[in-house]
């Protein structure tokens, strides 16, 4: 909450966020040595980040030089980032697409996204936002918002998973209405 806006404003999240995919492209490679191939990496790209005009060249060299299977890192983008600019995130997003990389909306539903932008975007997956789980209960507007969610994303052929599971019912209150993934302390 603290470290993340004061690297924004400093103007350093961009090679964090570079030093970051590093890091996950070398963990998925130390993964698969251990045993455990198949495992998905999800890295967080900043809203900065993600304008930063060089961004695939940046990670198209960070995945040559690692050598890795890029179906299995998936990059998080959240919805004001790849509204901001519409045609621009296109392209981006289909250069790293054509790579073999997934790409996740992070919290769903605290943006402005238009469906129309969204349905010419490389989505894969759909994050419901924490703010809709965290006090979800049946009938409530919360429950309302995650049903249509996790429906509308099922019609567009999207995943979903929910952020901010932190009991037993509401990990299976979501199973219930179809959600594939879910996140949070209880998980």
């Amino acid at each position: 909450d603290e470290f993340i806006p004061v690297a924004e404003r400093s103007g350093l999240i961009a090679p964090i966020g570079y030093w970051v995919i590093e890091q996950a492209c070398k963990r998925l490679q130390e993964s698969n040595e251990l045993g455990f191939p198949g495992l998905v990496f999800a890295v967080n790209l900043s809203f900065r980040q993600f304008h930063d005009r060089k961004m695939t060249e940046t990670i198209f060299r960070i995945i040559f030089n690692a050598n890795v299977d890029t179906s299995l890192l998936e990059l998080e983008l959240t919805e004001s980032a790849m509204m901001h600019a519409p045609e621009y995130a296109q392209r981006c997003l289909r250069e790293l697409n054509q790579l073999g990389i997934s790409f996740a909306l992070d919290d769903f539903g605290t943006g402005f996204s238009s469906l129309s932008n969204l349905q010419h975007l490389p989505i894969s997956l759909v994050k419901i936002d924490k703010s809709f789980v965290l006090q979800l209960t049946e009938g409530s507007d919360d429950a309302v918002i995650v049903r249509s969610t996790i429906e509308l994303a099922h019609n567009m052929g999207l995943a979903v998973i929910a952020e901010g599971i932190e009991s037993e019912q509401s990990l299976h209150w979501l199973q219930q209405r179809g959600c594939e993934y879910a996140q949070g302390y209880f998980v």
